[in-house]
């Protein structure tokens, strides 16, 4: 059964212990955690805080990166950025590193066209950063990129799976490179989710019920994502996330939903 996860920031508590409690007495496998500079020092204490709570790191969040920034200066940032990330990652064997390659409603390089629009443009400076550095520094540390793919409002390059699943192919489908998707990005694009599941490469999934809340509190069928989820080949994390901290009980209640629909006997 897919292991389930909570973002830290759905978590009630103001120490990184009492969120750790707090996902163990919902229920919760695992955390997956914001990358920050507060989170870097607080590593040595969460390493203690998963081992005490028996919980584990689904993985970590970078979010937006400036791997694609026209400036060569934001984008060496962008880079050591993701190398501390994957680093960290490798530390707390988590299933990787979610970041975005691209998060702007526009492109931000320019149009050359007859030559290459903008699109064409990221997409190709996104893959020679990832070859160039990230790919080899994932293998060598035994660490995995998720890249996620966002929507419209919020990417012009990256705003299905598929579209996350291309630039794995250019990277010839490297080992350590993997595609992450959430329900809210689906929803936005209206992209089935069942489908989805599908999707080459699938490495990191995030769930959110429709209109980003928790699973059982909108109109989602969880059943039918369960018994996709149960005849696909995904076997990773589910993360329910979120933007706000939540009680105790309608997170448990959250959890409890996936267990259900994970657990009922898919179809013939």
């Amino acid at each position: 059964m897919n292991p389930i996860a909570l973002q830290t920031v759905l978590l009630p508590g103001v120490t990184l212990d009492e969120k750790l409690a707090a996902a163990r007495a919902v229920g919760a496998d695992g955390v997956e955690l914001q990358v920050s500079p507060e989170f870097y020092a607080q590593l040595p204490e969460l390493t203690r805080g998963l081992a005490r709570h028996g919980l584990r790191a689904a993985a970590l969040r970078v979010g937006p990166t400036r791997l694609i920034h026209p400036e060569y200066g934001e984008r060496e940032r962008a880079l050591v950025e993701m190398r501390h990330a994957l680093a960290a990652s490798a530390d707390l064997n988590a299933a990787g590193v979610v970041f975005y390659g691209h998060y702007a409603s526009h492109s931000v390089l320019p149009d050359l066209h007859p030559y290459k629009s903008p699109v064409e443009l990221e997409a190709e400076l996104l893959v020679t950063e990832l070859r160039a550095t990230l790919c080899d520094l994932a293998y060598a540390l035994g660490a995995n990129l998720l890249l996620a793919h966002a929507d419209s409002s919020t990417s012009a390059l990256l705003r299905s799976p598929q579209h996350a699943a291309v630039i794995r192919a250019k990277l010839d489908n490297h080992p350590h490179i993997f595609v992450a998707t959430s329900t809210s990005h689906l929803d936005a694009e209206h992209i089935d989710v069942t489908q989805s599941l599908a999707t080459p490469g699938l490495g990191y999934f995030a769930v959110t019920d429709m209109n980003g809340r928790l699973p059982g509190q909108g109109s989602r069928d969880w059943q039918m994502l369960g018994a996709a989820i149960q005849t696909s080949s995904y076997e990773g994390w589910l993360t329910i996330e979120g933007h706000s901290p939540e009680g105790l009980d309608a997170l448990k209640a959250a959890v409890q939903v996936l267990r259900e629909a994970l657990a009922q006997k898919p179809p013939d």
